[in-house]
C-alpha cells in the first residue's frame, strides 16, 4: 500500500493457496489497488472480477469459503496492526522471522529475504533492521546452550 507522501507500507505475507487482489470485488475500489511482490518462485492464477463476481452469485459454497477467508485474513491484519502499535521493533523482526521459519519447518519453499524486505514488512529502515539483527545475534551468542537441544 502506497501513501500520498509515497511511503509503502506492508500489509501482508501470503502463502501458497491464498488470495490477492480481492479488494477488486469491492464497488467503489479500482480495479488494483495494492501491489504484490513474490520472494519465491510461484504460480498465480488470474481470476477476471466478473467471473469470479458470476460464480459468487451461482455457487454458494464458493462463496462461504471466500467469505471464510476474507474473515480470516482480515482477523490476521488487525493482529498485525495491533502488533505493529503494541509491540517493539525487535519483537516485530522476530516475529517476521519466525513466520518465515514455520513455513520451512512445514515443508514450504522459504523465502530469501533481504534485509531491506525485512525493513519494508516491519515498516522501519534497512540500517535499523541491521542493528536490530546484531543485538539478537549478540543475545542469541550470550545466551547458554540448551541442554535438551542437540547438535
Amino acid at each position: 500500500m502506497v501513501a500520498a507522501n509515497g511511503k509503502e507500507g506492508f500489509v501482508g505475507l501470503l502463502d501458497g493457496g491464498d488470495f490477492f487482489g480481492e479488494s477488486c470485488l469491492s464497488f467503489g475500489q479500482p480495479v488494483r489497488f495494492h501491489t504484490a511482490t513474490a520472494v519465491t518462485d510461484m504460480q498465480v492464477v488470474k481470476i477476471a472480477r466478473v467471473r469470479l463476481i458470476g460464480a459468487l452469485r451461482t455457487k454458494p459454497e464458493l462463496a462461504y469459503g471466500l467469505i471464510l477467508y476474507l474473515l480470516e485474513r482480515n482477523a490476521q491484519v488487525q493482529q498485525e496492526l495491533a502488533s505493529t502499535r503494541l509491540n517493539s521493533t525487535e519483537e516485530r523482526v522476530v516475529q517476521v522471522l519466525s513466520s518465515v521459519g514455520r513455513l520451512g519447518r512445514s515443508g514450504r519453499v522459504v523465502p530469501s529475504l533481504t534485509q531491506q524486505d525485512l525493513a519494508n514488512i516491519v515498516g522501519i529502515t534497512r540500517q535499523r533492521v541491521n542493528v536490530v539483527l546484531q543485538r539478537l545475534r549478540k543475545s542469541a551468542s550470550a545466551r547458554p546452550a540448551d541442554p535438551r537441544r542437540k547438535n
